[in-house]
């Protein structure tokens, strides 16, 4: 028998260590959505550890399980969603978001007491912001 590894993956999110490149690309996809969809940066390690577990948990559990599935059905999830509290992690698209390998994360991110820097931060950048303009064009005065 010849063997030989020809490459081994470790990636690192916010100090936490990847070592399948599947599960850091899509811990990665399922955080830039939440990024973009929220417009915060997440830095949070606690989040990025618990997205990682869901998604290894699913990958050795779910019978089929799909990648690709899991970011789109999530990602779904994330686009629907009016606030962070309202994302549910899920496997694909039959997933209730209730099975063991999601139970935990779902229950964290519709705490509020839960990844509460991520969700101060998100509040803060939603405040509308009052825009004040001294031209008389804008104002609608006229002298």
């Amino acid at each position: 028998m010849e063997q030989s590894i020809i490459s081994e993956f470790k990636g690192v999110i916010n100090d936490v260590e990847f070592w399948r490149q599947e599960t850091f690309n899509s811990t990665s996809f399922l955080l830039e959505e939440i990024e973009s969809k929220f417009k915060v940066s997440i830095n949070d390690k606690e989040m990025v550890a618990d997205v990682k577990d869901f998604i290894e948990s699913a990958a050795g559990k779910v019978e089929g399980f799909s990648y690709e599935e899991l970011e789109i059905a999530t990602m779904n999830n994330i686009q629907a969603a009016d606030k962070l509290e309202d994302v549910l992690f899920v496997s694909n698209e039959l997933d209730d978001g209730a099975y063991p390998w999601n139970r935990h994360i779902n229950a964290k991110i519709s705490d509020p007491t839960k990844y509460t820097s991520i969700k101060r931060s998100i509040k803060e950048n939603s405040k509308p912001t009052l825009s004040i303009s001294n031209s008389k064009e804008n104002s609608g005065l006229e002298r």
